[in-house]
């Protein structure tokens, strides 16, 4: 939980996929920074919509990178790339252990969070991906955007589902926290009191939860004084509540495997995590490849991408 990158799980490769807009400035601020925390590799990959815009693009991307070089002292690599925005990303993305996307601008919830691309992206990704939606101040002089005061996020909000992958969560969760007091939850349905309270015979379901959280964040590691809470209700919602709650900057939630023929976007308490929140949006998917893992050498997935 600190800025040394002493977490278990560092990034040591950082992918920002980025169209040149506002949103895509600000993260990859953010992704600079906690390149700067662990010290890992930063890259900033852009695909053009038409050929002939490829040059202007590389301009862009390679004035962002003297930026970020100057006031953070973070070199970051730029590439242009042909072909499919979202195909492209994945490609790259098999050099890299965290993705940071932007949170899309848009006229409705799904364009602002799922826009194509994105949403593809976040599907398909069998790394971590951040999606960034708190916004940058500008810089004094009004003229970019100005870097958050610190590197790694104050409060963390750490979703759990007691399922095998929530030891992988919490890990993630502390590897992107500075705050000695990150919080773990995890919510209990409705539907599901009154079948595990009879099921079990004694105690309840909401004790019970909470038993099998601290058992989880004990498999994570050591997690300085993370606080284990449990809440009653609707998963997406009691998140989403809880965030406004603690204050937090970022929520770390993990993906569940599942067949994209049955949602248009990801889970539904993904889905509504992303549209509800206001703050960052760390997704660990199943089975996640370590962040320190090395890069992969197959070709990428694109059966969630299509």
């Amino acid at each position: 939980m600190t800025a040394s990158g002493d977490c278990g799980l560092p990034p040591r490769h950082i992918l920002v996929a980025t169209d040149l807009g506002l949103a895509a400035r600000n993260a990859t601020w953010r992704a600079a920074q906690l390149a700067r925390a662990h010290g890992a590799t930063l890259r900033l990959l852009h695909v053009p919509g038409e050929p002939r815009e490829a040059e202007a693009a590389r301009t862009a991307l390679a004035q962002l990178a003297e930026a970020v070089q100057l006031r953070l002292g973070v070199a970051a690599d730029v590439e242009v790339a042909r072909g499919d925005p979202a195909r492209e990303t994945s490609r790259a993305a098999l050099a890299a252990d965290l993705l940071v996307v932007p949170a899309r601008e848009g006229s409705s919830m799904r364009e602002r969070i799922a826009g194509t691309t994105t949403e593809r992206l976040v599907r398909a990704s069998r790394i971590p991906v951040l999606v960034v939606k708190r916004p940058l101040a500008r810089s004094r002089d009004r003229t970019d955007l100005a870097p958050p005061p610190k590197d790694l996020y104050d409060r963390v909000l750490a979703c759990v589902d007691l399922g095998p992958g929530s030891a992988d969560v919490i890990t993630a969760a502390t590897c992107l926290s500075a705050d000695p007091r990150m919080e773990v939850f995890h919510v209990v349905a409705p539907e599901k009191q009154g079948a595990r309270a009879e099921a079990a015979g004694t105690g309840t379901a909401v004790e019970r939860a909470r038993a099998a959280l601290r058992e989880r964040m004990a498999q994570a590691g050591p997690a300085a004084d993370a606080r284990a809470a449990v809440g009653f209700g609707h998963a997406g919602a009691s998140v989403v509540a809880k965030e406004r709650a603690v204050g937090a900057d970022l929520i770390v939630l993990g993906r569940r495997e599942r067949r994209l023929l049955g949602d248009w976007f990801l889970g539904t308490v993904t889905r509504e995590v992303l549209s509800g929140s206001r703050c960052d949006v760390l997704l660990v998917p199943p089975r996640p490849r370590s962040f320190a893992a090395e890069s992969a050498a197959a070709t990428p997935d694109t059966s969630a991408v299509g």
